[in-house]
């Protein structure tokens, strides 16, 4: 003989299919949802890598991250200026090279400067053009030692500060770190 009423087995059994069928009615098991990327920034710098004058971005970097993703451009407009204005392009010479010689071009290569970048197109200077004209800039940075590039014709003429935006990570409990040039997007993916 049942302990049990028959009301009471009624209402078992009822409180029994629903938690069997759960609200929506179905018996499957609830589909898993996919595990996010853990990415943490441990540290984020800017500006002159590895040993010169840079800022500690790391707080700006981890506002950055989504959905388990870093992408962020290294650039002045995201992180200020490294350098507090210290860091002025010098160009100490120029000089246009071809078939007919040499032509110091200093004074038009200094117009185009802009604060701490040049960025200009080559053209004739009205020398003979050899197959391979060619700019010598020497420059500096700041008061930095000279460096120099060349760029060949037809090209255009792009000097920058020396800087780099370094991201040390852990990504889902594994560490790593990557690095880019000024203007260049630094992406870290989350799995």
């Amino acid at each position: 003989m049942s302990k049990h009423t028959p009301l009471a087995v009624l209402a078992l059994a009822f409180l029994g299919a629903v938690a069997t069928t759960g609200q929506q009615g179905s018996t499957k098991a609830p589909q898993k949802q996919p595990a996010k990327a853990n990415l943490i920034i441990r540290k984020a710098v800017y500006g002159d890598l590895p040993d010169g004058m840079t800022v500690d971005v790391t707080a700006k970097v981890r506002t950055m991250v989504k959905n388990g993703t870093l992408t962020v451009k290294a650039s002045d407009d995201n992180f200020g200026d490294p350098y507090n204005g210290t860091m002025n392009l010098t160009i100490v010479k120029a000089i246009y090279r071809s078939v007919g010689g040499e032509v110091d071009i200093t004074d038009n290569v200094r117009a185009n400067v802009d604060g701490n970048r040049l960025v200009g197109s080559m053209k004739d200077e009205g020398t003979v053009v050899s197959p391979q004209p060619s700019v010598t800039v020497y420059y500096r940075y700041g008061e930095g030692e000279t460096l120099s590039m060349v760029e060949h014709a037809g090209g255009s003429i792009e000097i920058k500060p020396p800087t780099k935006l370094r991201v040390a990570y852990t990504l889902n409990g594994v560490n790593g770190w990557k690095t880019v040039d000024l203007d260049q997007t630094l992406e870290v993916k989350g799995k």
